[in-house]
């Protein structure tokens, strides 16, 4: 598809309902999930996903959705090195199997994001149901319970899932709209990646945990947390301030009394003791939109005894 080729890996796709390298025969489904995650943006063409720039691992476990393909296909994407997993598919029973497969891969600290389910119920299917899962139910436009969800305190999260417009499989340029939490599963799923891709060394559980913590619930109370706010999970990242050991001068610091930290990788609202020359800084990273993060003095610095200066 014009808006997902350039993120494809096909070269490790898998069509596990067949057992066969591969795709697996053109599905609008998989296809929309696929662009709710990831459809290429500033290009002019459809919309745009979640994260439109990451790399999408294809791996089909339909018409034959049978536990064991799907077990086999999250741990297939675990040992491929994939952050962030979507599952777009559930059933109602329980399955050892399965569950074995998403904790294979969590223990490989891969984000696990699953649907929650359209049964407008709060009885949730698997793997929604597991632990180490993010259940993601639907909202639609003005960020009201998609009236297909399922709800209640078991879901942990929302997206939008009503009417979302993205990728079909009728041609390489064919668009269309879709509803489900198939639908929201991916874009949440989406954030993540977006959340991994910035902070590539924070732990699977400190990702899901900020992508909660800064949902934003609405009037109607339907999941734990809330819907996603992007933006706020992505300022909220706890990612450690870095500055190397070269020499400080003038140079390193601009006309507000900022650090600036040659190495790129201050992080968003992380407050860090960090030492430069034997110079002991109390920093706090702020987020400046245009500028992105950089590393301010919250309290002064200490000069060591003895120190020249």
């Amino acid at each position: 598809h014009e808006d997902l080729r350039d993120q494809i890996n096909s070269a490790d796709a898998y069509n596990f309902s067949e057992n066969v390298p591969g795709f697996g025969s053109a599905d609008d489904h998989g296809t929309h999930v696929a662009g709710d995650a990831a459809a290429t943006g500033n290009n002019g063409k459809g919309g745009l996903g979640t994260a439109w720039n990451v790399t999408i691992l294809p791996l089909c476990i339909f018409p034959n959705a049978t536990q064991g393909n799907a077990s086999a296909a999250i741990r297939y994407a675990a040992n491929k090195g994939a952050s962030v997993i979507n599952m777009s598919f559930g059933s109602g029973f329980p399955s050892a199997m399965l569950n074995d497969a998403v904790q294979y891969a969590n223990d490989k600290d891969v984000v696990l994001v699953a649907a929650a389910g359209n049964d407008n119920s709060s009885d949730l299917g698997y793997p929604a149901s597991f632990e180490n899962v993010l259940a993601v139910g639907s909202t639609d436009q003005g960020s009201g319970k998609s009236d297909f969800s399922n709800f209640g305190p078991r879901v942990d999260v929302a997206a939008p899932g009503g009417n979302v417009l993205s990728t079909l499989a009728g041609s390489d340029a064919d668009y269309g709209l879709e509803s489900g939490t198939s639908m929201a599963s991916p874009v949440a799923a989406g954030a993540v990646a977006l959340m991994r891709a910035y902070a590539p060394d924070l732990p699977n559980s400190e990702i899901v945990d900020t992508l909660k913590r800064t949902a934003v619930q609405g009037r109607d109370r339907f999941t734990a947390f809330g819907e996603i706010n992007v933006g706020e999970a992505m300022r909220n990242l706890q990612v450690p301030i870095v500055v190397d050991d070269g020499p400080r001068d003038a140079s390193t610091f601009n006309n507000e009394g900022t650090l600036i930290n040659p190495m790129g990788d201050a992080g968003l609202d992380a407050a860090k003791l960090i030492n430069v020359d034997d110079y002991t800084f109390d920093v706090t990273s702020v987020y400046r939109p245009g500028q992105g993060s950089m590393a301010s003095f919250a309290s002064g610095f200490s000069v060591p005894q003895n120190s020249p200066g």
